[in-house]
């Protein structure tokens, strides 16, 4: 996979402006939501039909993330997020890159994101190249490391070819990728 930008880190930047909202405007008291997670608690807010964009300097547009419902954690700090999905777009070049994911628990001390269900991240480059699609069904970013990683199963698919496998690692700065275990193969050629 190549990434022209760090995918999440822009996600660092609009969670720090969502905070802010969030500490200056509570929305919900923690009676009115439930949480997926009852180990968390104190709710200092809960923003419904979530919609945050973020803007390159240059006034393009660097990333539009949605999410049905975005709940913050004051006792842990975190932010989890119902359905997201990211949109992230190059400062520079063309092309785009998304992520949507069933849930998302970003944890703001540590800076990881955690993502979990039916991931599917989908990267352009430019319209000359096809589509790549990587799907699984946890995946950890450690923004601080420009890291993502899985131990679940991960299936790519460009073009014609894909590869499966059990697990990946994966630095973005130096653009490397290494799948773990169990890795297959399949190139079909166009006839």
């Amino acid at each position: 996979m190549h990434y022209k930008a760090t995918p999440l880190f822009l996600m660092t930047l609009l969670t720090g402006l969502m905070i802010y909202i969030l500490k200056e405007h509570t929305l919900s008291g923690p009676d009115e939501v439930e949480s997926t997670n009852t180990a968390r608690a104190n709710v200092s807010s809960v923003i419904t039909a979530a919609d945050f964009r973020q803007y390159h300097p240059s006034g393009k547009l660097a990333a539009h993330i949605q999410s049905q419902r975005a709940t913050h954690y004051t006792d842990s700090n975190s932010i989890e997020f119902e359905r997201p999905f990211i949109k992230l777009y190059p400062a520079q070049a063309s092309g785009w890159t998304d992520l949507e994911s069933q849930s998302g628990l970003w944890w703001l001390d540590q800076q990881i994101l955690t993502l979990t269900g039916n991931i599917v991240l989908t990267q352009q480059d430019d319209q000359s190249e096809p589509v790549t699609v990587m799907k699984t069904e946890r995946l950890s970013y450690r923004q601080i490391e420009n890291f993502i990683s899985t131990d679940q199963a991960v299936t790519i698919t460009r073009g014609q070819a894909q590869i499966r496998a059990v697990g990946l690692n994966a630095d973005l700065e130096k653009k490397r990728m290494t799948l773990l275990s169990d890795v297959r193969g399949r190139y079909e050629p166009t006839p």
